[in-house]
């Protein structure tokens, strides 16, 4: 997960701890705490997930097996050293019965399940990288009708797609954004210093839609193997009849399937606005927990 890296963790401003879980000299899981004494603190970040070992060539019930044990691990742990806090989970944390069987042996409810937020998964289609219509494929089939109809508009167009991540064009497009959604919780300035890490290291990938010499609108992606995840995007333009973002995120579909990403994570589809927008592109909707606790 992108935001169980360093550059994420160390630019929160709060206390941290790192742990690995081990069996014998393996290391088969790992997790981050941000703390406040004997308490865990909740960050800004989307996520404080379990990082599990990739198992192959067992089977799913092995696996679920395994994954239950560092559950467990984890459970007792954070029980064990910390009086109360909050985390939130990612997808790979679906089992949760370590946490609600905690209350069962203590006989009082300690574990809870505060909130449940929602991620678009999409798996990319093979043939994005080779077909530059996308007509015939099968991402383009599982569009809504209206992703379908701004995209085939936007193609008549005469937008243009490079990579190139560039700050000035970030900074800018965000700052318009977040005014016309009247967001004032993104902090743009620290979010840029852990971009500017994160692509010297190889795991951001920027797209920007522009047209006649015009930066419109741009897309910020992780890649991590074959793996991305949807960071940051806007437009410059506020009215319904612009189609940049749209055309820009279809767009980066391809480009990275070029770059041997299978699996895109569209995470954000929690407020009324966005949300239908993306899950308009025909992902996979899977929920994800933010757990609370007190002794």
């Amino acid at each position: 997960n992108i935001f169980s890296l360093s550059s994420f963790i160390n630019n929160q401003g709060i206390e941290k701890k790192n742990f690995f879980i081990k069996k014998n000299d393996e290391v088969v899981a790992s997790f981050h705490l941000f703390l406040n004494n004997k308490k865990i603190k909740k960050s800004n970040l989307i996520y404080t997930s379990i990082n599990y070992k990739k198992y192959q060539n067992i089977n799913q019930s092995s696996i679920n097996y395994k994954k239950y044990q560092i559950n467990q691990i984890y459970t007792d742990y954070i029980y064990k050293n910390y009086d109360s806090g909050e985390f939130n989970l990612d997808l790979h944390t679906s089992d949760l019965r370590t946490f609600f069987w905690k209350n069962f042996d203590l006989k009082k409810e300690v574990f809870s399940v505060y909130q449940v937020r929602y991620t678009s998964i999409i798996k990319l289609d093979n043939d994005l990288s080779i077909n530059p219509n996308l007509d015939t494929t099968t991402n383009y089939s599982n569009f809504s009708r209206s992703i379908k109809s701004q995209y085939q508009k936007a193609m008549k167009e005469d937008f243009l797609i490079r990579e190139e991540f560039n700050e000035k064009v970030l900074v800018k497009i965000i700052s318009k954004t977040l005014a016309n959604i009247n967001d004032s919780n993104f902090d743009i300035e620290k979010n840029l210093i852990i971009y500017k890490e994160l692509f010297k290291n190889g795991f951001i990938k920027m797209f920007i839609c522009s047209k006649n010499g015009e930066d419109l609108a741009f897309c910020l992606f992780s890649v991590i193997k074959e793996r991305s995840f949807y960071l940051n995007g806007g437009r410059l333009l506020s009215g319904n009849e612009d189609l940049s973002l749209t055309y820009n995120l279809i767009k980066s579909f391809q480009m990275l399937s070029k770059l041997g990403v299978k699996i895109l994570d569209l995470e954000g589809v929690n407020s009324p606005r966005r949300s239908f927008w993306k899950s308009g592109f025909g992902g996979n909707l899977l929920p994800y927990y933010g757990i609370k606790f007190i002794k």
